[in-house]
């Protein structure tokens, strides 16, 4: 049998370097091909060295001149999708960069504001403006994602402290003008009822 299963041995040797010319010829028409986008080219590249792994379990032979060759396109295709993924990388970083000055200037705005004489509605208008900057920003890695966000709700919860004790004061205060206003009713006293009335007008306003 050992004739037979030297043969064997030989076909098998054979038929594996058949398979290793077709994946570094598929590794050429990658590295030729401009078309394709980053994501699918580092899938299939993905794909042909998982390939290339099994055939090499398979059947180690002499495939150094092979892998050499195949390593070398695979390499060179892949290159447009490193490229890209870098690109992208930087973005999230900027991104990520963006989201962290966002926080520190709500956290900021928390600690040294004046809560007792500040400008409310000039201080709300910013507040939603930096709510608005945080949702233009782009996207940021996975892992930075649950902390980064983690602290900026951390952060608007902390001014939304302030926020709504102020429209509780604010509620109050409103209805007391109401009760005020429906007392109006009941006045003989026209002149100094519509007086009463500009006066309430003049405080409706809320903060």
């Amino acid at each position: 049998a050992a004739p037979m299963v030297m043969e064997f041995k030989d076909w098998r040797s054979w038929g594996t370097d058949q398979a290793r010319e077709h994946l570094i010829e598929t590794a050429q028409r990658l590295e030729n091909d401009d078309s394709m986008e980053p994501e699918q080219r580092a899938k299939e590249i993905k794909a042909l060295r998982e390939e290339w792994r099994k055939l090499a379990q398979m059947d180690p032979g002499k495939q150094r001149k092979q892998w050499k060759d195949f390593d070398k396109k695979v390499t060179a295709a892949y290159e447009p999708s490193k490229q890209h993924f870098a690109e992208q990388a930087k973005q999230r970083n900027e991104h990520l960069q963006q989201r962290e000055a966002i926080c520190a200037q709500l956290e900021t705005m928390k600690t040294e504001t004046d809560w007792s004489t500040v400008d409310w509605k000039t201080q709300y208008a910013v507040i939603n403006e930096r709510r608005k900057d945080w949702k233009k920003c782009g996207t940021v890695g996975h892992k930075d994602w649950k902390s980064i966000n983690q602290r900026f709700n951390d952060a608007m919860d902390g001014l939304e402290e302030h926020l709504k004790a102020e429209r509780e004061r604010n509620f109050k205060e409103r209805q007391r003008l109401m009760e005020r206003s429906v007392a109006l009713a009941e006045m003989e006293d026209v002149q100094a009822a519509v007086s009463e009335a500009k006066s309430l007008q003049a405080d409706w306003q809320i903060t």
